[in-house]
């Protein structure tokens, strides 16, 4: 899934697109295969315990996910009509909890072009039942083919239950975001 909100406002905002729809880098985006705007995310009703109603993104169903095998490319609206872009690849993802309030989350990529090489991964994990939580983020350089940290999730709220990840390039344009359940140890 692609975060098109976010590509088109890089975009608009004349972060590395030029008027051909090349990337900024050089690369030739019609190299890569297509990806669609984002699907429609299915939600849930989650009650609270004073019976008030949230509605969440349904949780995954799996505990990994597989990386896209290279660059992807996206069309994006610009303030002159659409351009297609070449993002990052979409990380694959797995996650343990290390304690209830702690996750190690490992991503992986299989190729990584320079011209969509990720300079930030955004991680993240979540309480995804619990209808008062808000996900941690972390913003990490990205740093080679494979990585792993430690989350620390707050004891305020439920364990963290679903793991987040993208990769984004300098200039603001992003790959799609994957979720994967966070296996119990």
């Amino acid at each position: 899934m692609i975060c098109a909100l976010v590509a088109a406002a890089a975009v608009q905002s004349g972060c590395g697109v030029s008027a051909s729809g090349v990337s900024s880098n050089g690369g030739d985006p019609s190299a890569y295969p297509l990806v669609s705007g984002p699907a429609s995310i299915e939600h849930h009703a989650v009650t609270a315990a004073d019976g008030s109603v949230s509605y969440r993104p349904a949780p995954p169903t799996t505990y990994e996910t597989q990386p896209t095998p290279t660059c992807q490319r996206a069309i994006v609206q610009t303030g002159t009509g659409s351009a297609e872009l070449a993002i990052p690849p979409t990380p694959g993802l797995r996650a343990v909890a290390l304690s209830p309030h702690e996750t190690r989350v490992t991503w992986w990529f299989d190729e990584i072009p320079d011209d969509c090489r990720p300079s930030l991964l955004l991680v993240s994990v979540v309480a995804n039942e619990d209808p008062g939580a808000t996900p941690m983020t972390l913003r990490l350089p990205f740093s080679g083919r494979s990585g792993s940290t430690v989350i620390r999730y707050g004891d305020f709220t439920d364990p963290a239950d679903v793991a987040l990840i993208s990769a984004t390039l300098a200039n603001g344009l992003r790959s799609g975001v994957v979720s994967v359940l966070i296996r119990q140890s």
